[in-house]
């Protein structure tokens, strides 16, 4: 919140998941939250800062399609249509990126324990594990974002999932 204060202008900031979900269902789960993260950015007519970014909703997604808790066809079927969310707000809106860092595996376990939130202490590990690497490939790699050079980015592109496997 401080970073919001320190430049004048709106932080949004990020909300817990939905925990009224079928555990089960993991896509309608990823459905919601990148809605709710859309509906927030869809809001804002001005310039402000925010914690969460429904960007990282695809990458997330991808995860679970790794470990198995969504199906390929339907996972990318709805990652090809947020993408297309993701890219009419970023024609909208001018969005820039800003990761503070990486952290190793072991890290990320111990600052979701830290945080207390409910849900957060049953992250199967596995699931972390795809969700760093989904995270890392996707902000940090060439190939799933363009950017201008002054960071701006202003698309994003259909993954290589397949390509993966």
């Amino acid at each position: 919140m401080d970073i919001g204060a320190v430049h004048g202008v709106d932080m949004l900031l990020e909300h817990p998941p939905r925990l009224d979900f079928d555990p089960n269902d993991w896509l309608g789960h990823q459905c919601l939250v990148f809605k709710a993260y859309m509906e927030a950015f869809n809001k804002v007519d001005k310039d402000c800062f925010a914690d969460f970014s429904p960007l990282a909703c695809i990458p997330f997604t991808m995860a679970c399609i790794d470990v198995g808790f969504i199906g390929e066809t339907e996972g990318l079927s709805s990652i090809l249509a947020m993408m297309a969310d993701c890219n009419r707000l970023l024609r909208r809106h001018r969005v820039f990126l800003h990761r503070y860092f990486s952290l190793p595996l072991a890290d990320i376990e111990a600052r979701l324990a830290s945080r207390k939130r409910a849900g957060d202490d049953t992250w199967p590990p596995k699931l972390l594990a795809a969700i760093k690497e989904r995270y890392d490939e996707f902000f940090e790699g060439e190939n799933w974002l363009t950017r201008r050079k002054n960071g701006r980015i202003i698309a994003v592109h259909k993954p290589s999932y397949q390509n993966r496997r």
